[in-house]
């Protein structure tokens, strides 16, 4: 699917996803990374997934919206591991990959402080 957005100028995209990757302007990253427009965390430890400490870290990124993406097909994250985001009122979405990055561009485009966590393995698709 393609997405056509408003000018981004020096934002960070994601301009495709595949079995085992994303790619952010370009360029593959192949396991779990964070994306801000302006930033990539590639050395985030996200073992186990979404665990408490992940979502806390994530949290303290300041994000305006935390998008959480469970990798190719939509996964609960426990309801204890989201606790932080709900006390301090983080508007967050959990979907699976693929979903997490077609909104991600969108949100960048009207320049929102998003944050994407995404997981990688068993994406599938292209923008």
């Amino acid at each position: 699917m393609k997405i056509s957005l408003t000018n981004t100028s020096n934002k960070k995209q994601i301009t495709e996803y595949g079995d085992t990757f994303v790619s952010v302007n370009n360029i593959k990253y192949y396991k779990d990374i964070i994306i801000t427009p302006d930033s990539i965390i590639d050395t985030w430890n996200n073992e186990p997934r979404f665990s408490l400490t992940s979502v806390e870290y994530l949290l303290s990124l300041k994000p305006e919206i935390l998008i959480l993406g469970t990798a190719g097909t939509f996964s609960a994250i426990p309801p204890n591991n989201l606790k932080p985001l709900i006390e301090t009122s983080c508007p967050f979405e959990i979907m699976d990959t693929p979903a997490a990055c077609r909104t991600f561009n969108i949100l960048v485009a009207e320049e929102r402080s998003i944050v994407a966590a995404l997981a990688i393995d068993g994406v599938r698709g292209s923008l």
